[in-house]
């Protein structure tokens, strides 16, 4: 759990957290309140690692997409995937 202010780096120390994870071979779930704080995370976690060069690539989960939808979002499965997702709708 990452608490602090607005605008006190929570984001940035939860993109680290989640780069660590995949190096070490394991995934990473951000679980935020609303769909357009989700939105937000996988646009800035897409530019973070497409800045960084890093070979991750950042998936939206959302709980109004079907579970369908779900599973079939590309990289889902993947080792090298972040996530960024709504809580509360699992």
């Amino acid at each position: 759990l990452v608490q602090g202010d607005v605008g006190s780096g929570k984001t940035v120390i939860a993109f680290l957290a989640l780069v660590k994870a995949v190096e070490n071979g394991g995934q990473g779930a951000v679980m935020v309140p609303t769909q357009v704080l989700a939105n937000q995370h996988y646009e800035a976690f897409t530019a973070l690692c497409e800045a960084a060069q890093l070979p991750i690539r950042a998936v939206l989960l959302t709980g109004n997409m079907t579970a369908a939808r779900r599973t079939e979002t590309p990289g889902r499965r993947s080792r090298q995937s972040l996530t960024s997702q709504l809580t509360g709708f699992f």
